[in-house]
């Protein structure tokens, strides 16, 4: 079952789960659920001029290099049932294919 995040339901999970009170709070005003997965990038987009996207651009490259020889978490273990609406499974999935590398340290 999902939870819409302005939902009391999803406020009362969060709050369960200890989750920080500004991701919180900005998951009901943004009405979204978030989470970074990689390192925040040192420009904001859109760039001031060439030079700026060309700084950001060599980051992203030598980023793109270190991150992929590290996991950004690991799988402990499952709480309630199994995922079995699709849509939740493809979001899982895309989740574990960015960030759960068993065979990698952890960042």
């Amino acid at each position: 079952m999902t939870r819409a995040p302005g939902e009391p339901a999803s406020a009362a999970i969060l709050e369960e789960l200890s989750a920080d009170p500004l991701y919180r709070k900005l998951t009901e005003h943004q009405e979204c659920y978030r989470a970074r997965l990689t390192p925040k990038p040192p420009a904001a987009y859109p760039w001031n001029d060439a030079s700026a996207e060309a700084r950001y651009r060599g980051w992203e490259a030598a980023c793109g290099e270190t991150i992929r020889r590290y996991a950004t978490c690991r799988f402990i273990r499952d709480f309630g049932p199994p995922a079995e609406d699709p849509e939740i499974v493809k979001v899982i999935e895309y989740h574990d294919s960015l960030c759960h590398n068993d065979s990698a340290p952890l960042a």
